[in-house]
């Protein structure tokens, strides 16, 4: 788990921070294993496109949603070329509808559904959408340094429609591999917007 975030700030639509994990004043920051997040919204919620800050290997992330009440919630599966989402539709407490979509692109090796007790204030029991992936080689640029995810949510009974689910028409790398080893990623999406997400210049600009 990451234990302390720092900000960066806004830039062009895109919101920069960064996370370390098990973060500690007497250590250098190169020594710590860290990801850059970058987002921006979109309908109903927002897009993901971390990147991960790792000094040593092998490695496995995970990323999770917040807990979604479970008061007899439908789950659905769903792909669209390389990309793969998880759809909850249920009702809180009172029998209000929710829904929420979790969709995963580049980066992420798998989306599963964990059961919960005790992680929403709901609901006793609640459904989390979990995506993971591994870095398993300590000097490989070939395995993806981007995390690109999307999470939406609806308070209503109207289906999300495909675009919704599945946004992004199109993800441009600048490096070579297209791993995002280095460089703008520029992702551009079915409604016509693009966003181009600039790491490099969050370096040496981040507040505690």
């Amino acid at each position: 788990r990451c234990n302390v975030t720092f900000w960066n700030g806004q830039k062009d639509h895109v919101l920069y921070r960064r996370q370390f994990f098990d973060y500690s004043m007497e250590k250098e920051c190169h020594w710590m294993q860290a990801v850059t997040l970058a987002d921006f919204t979109v309908p109903f919620g927002l897009i993901r496109a971390d990147k991960l800050r790792l000094y040593r290997r092998p490695v496995c992330v995970t990323l999770g949603s917040y807990g979604f009440p479970d008061n007899g919630t439908k789950i659905e599966y769903i792909t669209l070329g390389d990309a793969r989402a998880v759809i909850f539709r249920g009702r809180d407490h009172m029998g209000h509808p929710r829904q929420m979509a979790v969709t995963v692109y580049d980066g992420w090796d798998e989306l599963k559904v964990l059961h919960s007790t005790g992680s929403n204030p709901d609901s006793p029991e609640s459904v989390i959408a979990c995506a993971k992936t591994r870095r398993m080689r300590q000097y490989d640029s070939r395995e993806p340094y981007i995390l690109i995810s999307q999470m939406i949510t609806r308070e209503d009974e109207e289906d999300f429609s495909e675009e919704e689910i599945f946004p992004i028409r199109e993800i441009q790398y600048t490096d070579e591999g297209c791993t995002g080893a280095y460089g703008p990623v520029t992702i551009h999406l079915k409604s016509g917007i693009s966003r181009v997400i600039d790491y490099h210049e969050i370096e040496g600009n981040m507040m505690l």
